[in-house]
C-alpha cells in the first residue's frame, strides 16, 4: 500500500489537527515506526501548501495479533 512517509516533526505538526468537519489528520506508524497519511489527507495538505516534498512510499501494515 502506498502512502505519503513524514518526519517525526511533520507528525506533530499535524497530528489530530482538523482538516475538515470533523475529519483529523491521524499519521500512522509502519512495521518500521515510519510515519505515514494516505491520499484522502496528502490533498488537504498540499491544498495548504505544506509538505509540497512529502516522499510518496510503501506503507507495511504492523503484524497485529488476535487472540
Amino acid at each position: 500500500m502506498k502512502g505519503y512517509k513524514l518526519t517525526l516533526g511533520q507528525k506533530q505538526a499535524i497530528g489530530n489537527t482538523t482538516f475538515g468537519k470533523n475529519q483529523y489528520f491521524n499519521p500512522v506508524q509502519d512495521i518500521k515506526g515510519d510515519w505515514f497519511i494516505f491520499e484522502k489527507e496528502m490533498k488537504h495538505i498540499i491544498i495548504n501548501g505544506a509538505f509540497k516534498n512529502a516522499v510518496e512510499a510503501e506503507f507495511i501494515s504492523p503484524i497485529v495479533e488476535t487472540l
